[in-house]
């Protein structure tokens, strides 16, 4: 399952202009973070129909943010 937001662009542009790089930066990954738990407590969710011991769902973890050709992401699985 992977997520893709559209009509940042113009947001991440002002903060460009109002942010030195590395305070964007923390603001990225923070905004990354939060937005790795909503998913991970969605997936949760879809594991509560079928979860027998709530192993699988104490199993779902938020990895580190990580960039790659340009792009962060953080992995949730």
């Amino acid at each position: 399952m992977s997520v893709e937001f559209k009509g940042f662009e113009d947001i991440y542009k002002n903060l460009q202009n109002q942010l030195s790089e590395q305070a964007l930066s923390r603001v990225t990954n923070k905004a990354l973070i939060a937005g790795a738990k909503e998913v991970s407590k969605a997936v949760s969710d879809e594991f509560e129909d079928f979860k027998d011991t709530g192993a699988s769902q104490e199993e779902i973890v938020i990895g580190k943010v990580t960039s790659s050709n340009g792009y962060k992401s953080v992995l949730v699985g």
